[in-house]
């Protein structure tokens, strides 16, 4: 229903969902949008499903735990040391030496 949104926007991220919602998000633009390559970034328990649909997984170790760090494909420690134009385009260069 809204993919169209999704697929206008170059980032889309969601807010204040659940952690259900979340995965059905990434599950939905990778089967709506063909050529697109999913980025999900999670901090906590919440976010492990959400990584685990993605095509790159991103857990954060924080105060919230070690499940995202543990599901996810690569690891950071702080929030501060990912910038967003570097992760895509790593997250692209990773997901075409690996899948294709």
């Amino acid at each position: 229903m809204c993919v169209w949104l999704y697929y206008m926007c170059f980032l889309p991220f969601s807010l204040r969902v659940s952690p259900l919602q979340k995965a059905e998000v990434v599950r939905l633009v990778r089967s709506e949008i063909k050529d697109s390559i999913t980025l999900a970034i999670g901090d906590g328990a919440n976010d492990v499903s959400m990584i685990q649909a993605a095509h790159v997984g991103v857990g954060i170790s924080g105060r919230e735990g070690l499940q995202a760090t543990r599901a996810s494909d690569y690891a950071i420690a702080q929030v501060r040391t990912l910038s967003v134009s570097s992760a895509c385009s790593y997250g692209s260069c990773v997901y075409v030496r690996s899948y294709v």
